[in-house]
């Protein structure tokens, strides 16, 4: 699916295909609501990767400096911590 939609798309797809938007809808608790928030931020960002990349891929859409941001904000592993 990746391949053939756009970016925006095929997440959103899978998160509906998956079932997990409805779930987070119908747990109705704070936490669900703040994660169906970062879904959305996420398809978001897609739709804006999209318009800046001339080839946009679902790998390239995920920024690397997000991720390594978040793992020093939690420090360093512990043992069997991951």
């Amino acid at each position: 699916m990746a391949r053939r939609e756009p970016v925006s798309i095929a997440i959103g797809k899978m998160l509906d295909q998956s079932g997990y938007l409805r779930d987070l809808r119908d747990e109705r608790s704070e936490e669900a609501r703040v994660a169906s928030r970062t879904w959305a931020e996420l398809v978001s960002a897609a739709r804006e990767y999209e318009t800046r990349e001339p080839e946009p891929t679902l790998g390239g859409s995920v920024d690397p400096f997000a991720l390594s941001d978040a793992d020093e904000e939690q420090g360093p592993a512990t043992p069997g911590s991951g």
